[in-house]
């Protein structure tokens, strides 16, 4: 388990909302004093249960938040 803003930080998620998945149950962690810890695998697994393209950038095409936090798992997983 580590800071939920370190996993924010790592899969460039907002961590306040993260903060607030915690905060309702919508994933699992536990809160250690003023800090939220969990697992980068419960933040990934909420993140793909979440459907949905994201929010239409500025010039007007669809960024998938879901595809970049895919890849940065792809990038961070532990060898099996």
């Amino acid at each position: 388990m580590e800071p939920l803003r370190d996993i924010a930080k790592r899969l460039e998620i907002n961590a306040d909302h993260l903060a607030e998945l915690a905060k309702t149950g919508r994933i699992a962690a536990v809160k250690k004093g003023r800090q939220w810890m969990a697992t980068q695998e419960a933040v990934l697994a909420y993140v793909n249960t979440v459907s949905g393209p994201g929010r239409p950038s500025k010039d007007g095409t669809r960024k998938s938040s879901r595809l970049k936090v895919a890849r940065l798992a792809a990038a961070t997983a532990k060898p099996s």
